[in-house]
């Protein structure tokens, strides 16, 4: 039986179409608009969504790191709840909030120093009212991911060092703007905007100050 093969627009790599193992590859390994274009037929075809969940538990049943991320979208995407994204030209692409909420879940799960540094630069491109508006809906969507409640594991996660940090070198990131070469700045802005993203559910939640009255 011919092995079923799936559509790709990102040529550079892949060519026309790719195998099944090809779109795991695109899934976990691939570069950033292979993750998205895998995004968006998820999101769109549900047999594609069938055919990925089958491929993830196989590859990893403990489904971990990437997979792991990948199987909370797929639920989100049969729940059929807001994906965050427009479509343009016949592509969908995700909105800036959705980028920030998937950015700060890898941050959780990966702790990486370009984690920290592209939660800063989404969190500065939108503005703190609208991350923060952003990440209103960060617990519901990813409910399930984190014991402790996916809002409370990114912040967590912010406040722990990168775990390559002792690599990081500004010098060998080439396409490194300046703004985010300052490593400590980018870590203080992410915890900074961590806190309030918890401190706005808090609030959400109707969390009164418990301290006890003063006489």
């Amino acid at each position: 039986m011919t092995p079923r093969t799936f559509q790709t627009k990102t040529f550079d790599r892949w060519g026309d179409t790719v195998s099944p193992n090809g779109v795991l590859d695109m899934a976990l390994r691939g570069s950033r608009e292979q993750w998205w274009e895998i995004y968006a037929l998820a999101r769109r075809d549900a047999v594609f969504r069938a055919e990925l969940r089958r491929l993830l538990r196989r590859a990893d049943p403990d489904l971990r790191g990437g997979a792991r991320l990948w199987a909370a979208l797929l639920d989100r995407l049969e729940a059929h709840a807001p994906a965050g994204a427009v479509e343009l030209d016949g592509l969908w692409i995700p909105t800036l909030a959705e980028l920030i909420r998937v950015k700060a879940y890898l941050l959780s799960d990966r702790r990486a120093v370009r984690d920290f540094i592209d939660v800063c630069a989404l969190v500065r491109t939108a503005g703190p009212a609208a991350a923060l508006a952003a990440m209103d809906s960060f617990d519901a969507l990813y409910a399930g991911v984190s014991t402790a409640g996916p809002l409370l594991a990114f912040a967590d996660a912010a406040h722990d060092d990168p775990v390559d940090l002792e690599d990081f070198d500004p010098g060998g990131w080439r396409a490194l703007a300046p703004a985010y070469r300052d490593l400590p700045v980018v870590l203080d802005e992410v915890r900074k905007f961590s806190v309030s993203a918890v401190e706005a559910d808090a609030a959400r939640r109707g969390i009164a100050d418990q301290r006890p009255d003063r006489a």
